[in-house]
């Protein structure tokens, strides 16, 4: 073996290299706090501190505004946030909170984003110290005790809670939420949280996860029947930031905001994100809103974010990551060589940082930084390069590899962890997240429209030239609730959803029932037509939340590959050049365009639909007819004998006959519009 090994010297230069791994992808992980230089964002670090103390004065909410290039610590700093805040290093006791944290990653729907956060928000509420109580637990019983007047210290005090008082405790739980104006559902769950009981269907309830039919009764609390998930999560949101109390800040960072774009110009997303932000400002007094940004999208955000929407993303303050100096890189270095366990034995201070660093010199240090300084990656990323070079290790590791081939091994990596974990429960959000994805993959040019104020449809998927519209449910309701969206469905298409083709969606580990006989009946009744039932096998659940995870960490400047940072561009055309089978097989079920029904539209169908209501729009007669609206222009525009045009928005079409026949007879009545 080439190259010094450990003990060859007192420097003893460490076999694995130290600078290799400088994402930091999760702040609740311990790595990133052995490896931590608390002078770098020193100020940055301060600020969010100021506005944790000025959210715990309970006069407004503080929105902070964190930008700075692809690599330059944002989640770095937040771990280092919340380990001052939320140490989860000490010892499992019941302590009262000072303030909650929570992590969002905003890997998520733009038009699901409280759904998204509620869930983010339970889960990080619900982590708690091996063996140790959750922020949750501590949250409810520290207002509980408040509530109730109690004195001493809150582990005794809940201690003899539960051993005296153990049976009324579910009044005083009722009797506290009311108080706090607590929806009721939301109280009985908190009760079975802290006494023990039911906790993974309580945890699935307070995420926001579908639940079986009995899991509900269990938890003594009514089934959510809208389908439209948004309202009845922003309502869950308000609930635990009431919680929480005037006096006990509640810290959300949201980090990778880029992530929410299907695609780099994507400024719908960026406004949807502004409004969800304004929105949660105003929602409470005890908020900290942390919003993590690269540089480059600033411009962006000020064009797509409406003022009142940005002043209460940075109502507190926007501060800038700024590139380290010589300085703050060496010590950087320093601090992960020592990070990884390396020995200096030099009694000489000066001496043994030198051999330490060996057989990286100050000049190349100096060079890595250059003028204007460098982001911590890029610092560790060509460190690493240089110190396998200066070691000879480089003559021990594998030869530098194509892009493909660590795309390739990153795939993988990334389809392995996700199918050991995967759980039909977490099957709707990895749909609707995936599948905004996989049309952009697929059809660029096609658009994603929200399709819940449209008969319930979950996406409205539309060809450029309006030559079809394709509706996407996803069906991963049960029993009663599942009956009563399809029942729903059936109702509002083709006149409310204005589409020619509806592909139902369900994880096929859960297949409908054959008990649910009215369920079947409607799908039945929805697949006589042009409706669609699309099973969605593990394998295709696992490669949507593969690229979802993929192009969003691409997107946010966080995909880094062996030292090169890959951008969300390069990620898709390599899914596209290697798109697993059932995506291709489940993008085709989409994006097949509707059959050809010029030959089936007659003009007489369009005639007959005409006497009936003389004029209505193109979008309205297409729905009704079950055809394109692309075709149904060709038809009327073939028949100018028969049909007149406008062409406009809404672009209308009315009978020539009737139309003359209302305005020769002098007729009051006038045409209704649909």
């Amino acid at each position: 073996m080439s190259g010094p090994a450990v003990g060859d010297d007192p420097a003893s230069i460490v076999r694995a290299n130290p600078f290799r791994g400088s994402i930091v992808n999760d702040p609740w992980g311990g790595a990133s706090e052995e490896t931590d230089v608390v002078r770098i964002h020193q100020d940055v670090f301060d600020t969010c501190l100021q506005a944790v103390a000025h959210a715990r004065l309970g006069t407004s909410s503080a929105g902070v505004i964190v930008y700075g290039e692809a690599g330059s610590g944002k989640t770095h700093l937040i771990g280092r946030l919340r380990r001052r805040l939320i140490d989860t290093t000490i010892a499992p006791d019941f302590k009262s909170l000072s303030q909650a944290f929570v992590y969002v990653r905003l890997n998520a729907n733009p038009s699901a984003l409280w759904r998204h956060v509620r869930q983010r928000i339970a889960d990080d509420l619900l982590r708690g110290p091996r063996h140790g109580v959750s922020q949750l637990e501590r949250m409810v019983v520290t207002r509980l005790m408040e509530a109730t007047g109690g004195a001493g210290h809150i582990r005794e005090w809940w201690e003899y809670m539960l051993e005296e008082c153990r049976d009324t405790l579910p009044d005083l739980m009722e009797e506290f939420g009311a108080n706090e104006q607590l929806s009721q559902d939301f109280v009985r769950v908190l009760t079975q949280v802290v006494l023990k009981q039911h906790r993974g269907d309580a945890a699935s309830w307070l995420k926001g996860m579908p639940l079986r039919d009995e899991a509900y009764a269990r938890l003594q609390v009514a089934a959510p029947w809208e389908t439209d998930g948004e309202d009845e999560s922003k309502a869950r949101v308000a609930d635990f930031l009431r919680l929480a109390g005037p006096r006990l800040p509640l810290v959300l960072c949201f980090d990778q905001v880029e992530a929410l774009q299907s695609r780099p110009d994507d400024g719908d997303a960026l406004f949807r994100y502004g409004q969800f932000l304004s929105d949660l400002h105003d929602t409470d007094r005890n908020l900290v809103l942390i919003s993590c940004v690269q540089s480059s999208l600033l411009s962006q955000m000020s064009k797509a974010v409406p003022r009142y929407s940005l002043d209460r993303m940075r109502s507190f303050a926007a501060k800038s990551l700024q590139p380290l100096t010589y300085e703050l890189a060496r010590e950087v270095l320093l601090h992960r060589v020592r990070a990884v366990g390396h020995r200096a034995d030099s009694s000489d201070s000066a001496a043994a940082e030198a051999a330490s660093l060996s057989p990286l010199t100050e000049d190349d240090i100096r060079q890595i930084v250059g003028t204007i300084g460098c982001t911590p990656r890029v610092l560790l990323d060509q460190a690493a390069s240089r110190w396998e070079g200066g070691t000879g290790l480089s003559t021990d590791i594998e030869p530098h590899r194509s892009l493909d081939h660590r795309l390739s091994e990153e795939w993988q990596t990334r389809l392995e962890s996700i199918r050991a974990v995967n759980r039909p429960e977490e099957t709707e959000r990895i749909l609707g997240n995936g599948i905004r994805r996989l049309v952009r993959l697929m059809e660029p040019e096609w658009r994603i429209e929200d399709g819940n104020k449209q008969g319930g449809l979950d996406f409205i998927l539309s060809a450029p030239r309006g030559e079809a519209r394709v509706g996407v449910a996803i069906i991963e309701s049960s029993h009663k609730r599942l009956t009563k969206r399809l029942k729903d469905l059936l109702a509002a298409h083709p006149a409310t959803t204005r589409v020619q083709k509806v592909v139902l969606l369900r994880d096929e580990r859960r297949p409908i029932p054959k008990t649910s006989v009215k369920a079947l009946s409607y799908v039945a009744e929805l697949e006589k037509g042009d409706g669609l039932l699309a099973p969605v096998g593990p394998e295709a659940i696992a490669a949507l939340e593969a690229i979802h995870q993929l192009l969003g960490e691409a997107a946010a400047g966080d995909l880094d590959l062996e030292g090169e940072q890959v951008g969300q561009l390069t990620v898709e055309d390599w899914l596209r050049e290697n798109l697993p089978m059932p995506l291709k097989e489940l993008a085709d079920q989409l994006l097949t365009p509707v059959q050809d029904a010029s030959s089936t539209l007659t003009g007489d169908q369009l005639q007959e639909l005409l006497n009936e209501v003389f004029v209505t729009s193109i979008d309205d007669a297409a729905a009704r007819l079950g055809v394109p609206a692309a075709i149904l222009t060709a038809v009327a525009e073939g028949r100018r004998d028969l049909f007149g045009l406008i062409h406009g928005e809404p672009a209308v079409v009315f009978s020539a006959r009737q139309g003359s026949r209302c305005l020769a007879s002098g007729d009051p009545q006038q045409p209704e519009w649909n």
